[in-house]
């Protein structure tokens, strides 16, 4: 299982001048480490039930093969950022599943309290979708606020009394400026194209005893093991992030790291990754050399009956660092 991704990450890197930069700290000494086609992505997204829309598909498409690349100066790993998906999207992805935001992420509870300890009055969460992470700091005592650009999931949010806003971060009025002492970033820096940008535009709406609180799916942790995954490409995600990651990102913002740390891996997301990773790889005929189900299975329940959770405490699925001001 694991020798399969091994094999393709110390792969020969491909080299060209015509690659893009490196999204985090500018660098262009980029490689290619994994590749994909278009056609690649579109079955997978198939059979996970979720076909791709024609123009996210037609960008794959007129792009070729989609590289994941290296930054061989900070170790980044990112897509072209062209292939980032729209508002039009994420609409569809909202519109045709109920399950897209997730009710019950570890960083809602997480930020929640992380607020409550430092004394913190309001959070301004980006990408708010239907306010799940809203809920959790209003219940906590918090004035809640979002940006959301999905009308749908904007409107399920604001239903529920959280005031939240449709522009873009970097359009919000200069009234907001220093008023906001959390502002949050969950699942949300792996999709946009300049992820040191916008984590600058955060902070001309921080207060000055502010943090910018941000979650991202964790490249070294359970995911490791499952690449072909298709949420994990474009057009949906164009990073991949490593804890190491936030230490550039705090020296390219001009901030310093308060915390960071991971989730915890549980049993069912270990089965779950694993037996995506099988189904992927008979999908896009990649080599696998890892266990039939029935042995993933028995994997998961050993696993979890052992409470092996509680070793593994952050090799689950995300990672997460609150940043603030020197």
């Amino acid at each position: 299982m694991s020798r399969s991704v091994q094999n393709d990450s110390m792969a020969d890197p491909i080299l060209s001048s015509n690659f893009p930069a490196c999204l985090l700290c500018g660098s262009t000494a980029v490689s290619a480490r994994l590749s994909l086609s278009a056609e690649n992505i579109k079955a997978s997204w198939l059979q996970d039930g979720r076909p791709l829309p024609g123009p996210a598909l037609q960008k794959l498409r007129e792009e070729g093969t989609i590289h994941l690349y290296r930054c061989r100066d900070c170790g980044f790993q990112f897509f072209n950022p062209n292939l980032a998906g729209d508002e039009q999207f994420y609409d569809g992805l909202h519109t045709e599943r109920a399950d897209y935001y997730a009710p019950d992420r570890p960083e809602n509870k997480r930020n929640a309290r992380f607020a409550v300890e430092h004394g913190y009055k309001s959070i301004l969460d980006v990408g708010c979708g239907v306010g799940f992470a809203l809920d959790t700091a209003k219940s906590a005592g918090l004035k809640t606020y979002g940006i959301e650009l999905s009308r749908a999931a904007l409107n399920v949010a604001s239903g529920k009394g959280h005031t939240v806003f449709s522009d873009l971060l970097e359009n919000l009025s200069p009234e907001w400026e220093g008023k906001f002492d959390m502002i949050s970033l969950n699942q949300v820096l792996e999709h946009v194209p300049d992820p040191a940008g916008l984590v600058r535009q955060c902070v001309r709406f921080l207060s000055p005893r502010g943090a910018i609180a941000i979650a991202v799916p964790s490249a070294t942790g359970v995911l490791r093991f499952a690449p072909w995954l298709p949420a994990n490409w474009p057009p949906h995600h164009i990073s991949w992030w490593r804890g190491e990651d936030f230490v550039t990102l705090a020296k390219r913002t001009n901030l310093k790291v308060l915390e960071t740390g991971g989730n915890q891996l549980l049993g069912s997301e270990l089965e779950n990754a694993l037996l995506e990773h099988r189904q992927n790889c008979r999908t896009l005929n990649k080599p696998y050399r890892g266990l039939p189900p029935l042995g993933i299975k028995l994997l998961g329940f050993f696993y979890r009956k052992t409470g092996m959770k509680h070793i593994f405490t952050s090799q689950g699925h995300s990672l997460y660092c609150y940043l603030s001001r020197p």
